[in-house]
């Protein structure tokens, strides 16, 4: 569930109307199995092993560098970020920042869609 507070900013201006969204509950994979068996009419144990060798699928086929499109839902990809310099905020020492991958996922237009109809 969603729960909206709107924010009217300070001061004269009062066009700084934000409306903030936070969760009272978040979705763990039990009840995430739970509404995935709920969904296909089979057990949670069944809806276990999709869960599990859907999360292990994309779990390899991201480590071997492709990318995962699901039309209509979104991608899966890695990130690349490329080596930098930076500052350890302790010290105050320039540090090398080693190059890193990291997966992300971007929703579909259609996903997004549905969020702002």
């Amino acid at each position: 569930m969603l729960v909206c507070v709107r924010f009217l900013g300070f001061g004269k201006n009062q066009k700084n109307e934000k409306e903030i969204f936070w969760r009272e509950k978040t979705m763990t994979k039990k009840d995430l199995v739970a509404k995935m068996a709920e969904l296909a009419g089979s057990t949670p144990k069944e809806a276990g092993k999709f869960y599990d060798a859907f999360t292990a699928a994309v779990e390899e086929i991201l480590l071997t560098g492709e990318r995962i499109q699901l039309s209509g839902f979104g991608n899966f990809d890695v990130k690349v970020k490329p080596p930098r310099d930076g500052i350890n905020p302790a010290t105050g020492e320039k540090i090398k920042i080693a190059r890193s991958r990291a997966p992300v996922f971007r929703a579909a237009k259609q996903l997004k869609d549905k969020f702002n109809a």
